[in-house]
């Protein structure tokens, strides 16, 4: 196998870039969605008890956005091993990588997972839940900001040769190419 590139966010664009584009990001999907939602719900009044519930929601979104990319592996029978690390943090980050090759239509499966998983479904509550769907239009923007970062790693993904193979390193990923003789 020959690598054709190696991703490693962090060092392509920056811990700052990434960050604030994240907040951004976070900031303008709550704008827009509780402009929709706001207009489609008319003036409601917003339950105050779900800030407990949205508090712990938002606790536990980093597991479960984690969760989410590995439900696909563990579906598809791939072997996952799971890494914790801590830099300059309050709290120990987790991640995972695997231990085979990812195909390219896989890699991009694991990463639009949490999306198809966590954020539309949390929009199409929203829409039902009327007095709480403030606290779920926050857990949504939250949740579009941490995956920004898979975003940038799916338009990544995308441009390299149909037939490139994605290896998953704990905090880098490598496009390989097969070799021809």
């Amino acid at each position: 196998m020959n690598c054709w590139k190696t991703i490693h966010l962090e060092k392509e664009f920056g811990l700052s870039y990434l960050r604030g584009m994240s907040l951004l990001t976070s900031l303008a999907t709550f704008i827009l969605l509780y402009l929709l939602l706001s207009i489609y719900h008319g003036s409601h009044h917003v339950e105050e008890s779900g800030i407990f519930i949205f508090f712990a929601s938002i606790i536990c979104l980093p597991f479960l956005h984690v969760l989410t990319h590995v439900l696909p592996l563990v579906l598809l029978k791939k072997p996952i091993k799971f890494a914790l690390y801590k830099e300059n943090r309050l709290l120990p980050m987790y991640t995972y990588y695997t231990c085979t090759h990812l195909t390219k239509k896989v890699s991009i499966l694991v990463a639009l997972s949490p999306t198809v998983l966590i954020t539309i479904p949390s929009i199409i509550f929203s829409f039902y839940f009327i007095d709480y769907y403030v606290y779920i239009l926050l857990f949504v923007s939250f949740h579009f900001g941490i995956s920004f970062v898979d975003y940038i790693y799916i338009s990544q993904i995308i441009k390299a040769p149909r037939k490139a193979v994605v290896e998953n390193g704990i905090r880098h990923f490598d496009v390989l190419l097969k070799e021809t003789n």
